[in-house]
């Protein structure tokens, strides 16, 4: 697993952008990010999408979130199945004391979804290996349109979530769903659209996110999704949309996001942030792309969120057809 780690960190040209290669708008594919209460780790799931010599997975390990991390090689060499396409994390729970019961599964694919299991390899770093039998089991593929992607699972009591984005039947646009079942490899599984807005935005809609609760003194929770939209040359733009839990005429509960009671077809342009019992300080975005001062250039990158690195590891200023963000090896 170390020398996976060295050889996917440093040895791999696509990216350290040696003899030309580079893995601009390539690389790292929707992140997962998960804390496992029972392991007393924080995990950090990614696909080695394209620009490398073979698909894989990278899984990032740490005690607390501020790091440092280690990072291991998922390999999934089978058949028409490499990597782990758009990976979704789960410590599975007890549906009665709500604590993990050990069993761990990554949801991944794209048009018709798949979960593999991932096994402890060793409690004491937190690495994971997939498992040799149950991996790559088919569990749903979306009819209603295409490229359904960008999964993050969930469970809540005895029911399993899957929030992903597939396209709307016959359109490029994208739109938000929730897939439900008590059985997760086995099914039956049940499908609603949860956000169809365009967002003001022409006819684009929602991409990837998911969903979290934030909880209150009272006791109850506020449920917020954290979500973006693709707006072109504006790049992808995170958006926070409240849920709403309702019930359907079969007596399934669905996280509906944007406007309570219209349905996931109306989303919130302005609303009062999450109350999370914390004082915070507007900070505004960058706003600039003149890059006037070192400083300023690298707080302006860092804030867009997509930036590149020569060779040594510095910004590169004049590149505008960037990568996605990757973890860089200096910082692994």
């Amino acid at each position: 697993s170390e020398e996976d780690a060295l050889r996917l960190a440093n040895y791999d040209q696509g990216l350290t952008l040696k003899q030309g290669y580079n893995v601009y708008d390539k690389g790292p594919w929707a992140t997962s990010l998960r804390y496992s209460e029972k392991l007393k780790k924080f995990y950090l799931l990614v696909n080695m999408q394209d620009g490398v010599e073979a698909e894989y997975a990278v899984l990032c390990v740490a005690d607390q979130a501020s790091g440092p991390w280690k990072a291991y090689r998922l390999d999934n060499p089978t058949g028409a199945i490499k990597g782990l396409y758009d990976p979704g994390l789960l410590f599975d729970k007890d549906p009665v004391t709500g604590e993990e019961n050990g069993d761990i599964w990554v949801v991944h694919g794209q048009g018709r979804l798949y979960v593999s299991r991932l096994n402890v390899v060793d409690e004491e770093t937190g690495e994971l290996a997939i498992d040799e039998k149950e991996r790559n089991i088919a569990i749903y593929n979306y009819t209603g349109g295409s490229f359904n992607e960008g999964s993050h699972a969930y469970k809540f009591g005895d029911t399993y979530y899957i929030i992903s984005t597939p396209t709307w039947s016959g359109t490029p646009s994208k739109k938000s769903i929730a897939i439900q079942t008590k059985d997760l490899t086995k099914g039956p599984y049940v499908v609603k659209d949860i956000m169809r807005s365009f967002m003001n935005f022409g006819e684009n809609g929602i991409h990837q996110g998911g969903i979290v609760d934030v909880p209150q003194e009272d006791g109850t929770s506020e449920w917020w999704s954290v979500i973006f939209q693709d707006r072109n040359k504006l790049g992808r733009v995170p958006t926070l949309q409240p849920v709403y839990w309702e019930e359907d005429e079969n007596g399934l509960n669905w996280p509906i996001m944007g406007v309570q009671g219209k349905n996931g077809d109306q989303a919130v342009v302005t609303m009062e942030k999450p109350h999370t019992g914390a004082v915070t300080e507007p900070i505004p975005p960058a706003d600039s792309d003149e890059f006037d001062s070192t400083e300023y250039a690298a707080s302006a990158c860092s804030r867009a969120g997509e930036f590149c690195y020569d060779q040594a590891g510095y910004f590169q200023y004049g590149r505008w057809r960037c990568c996605r963000p990757f973890c860089h090896p200096e910082r692994l």
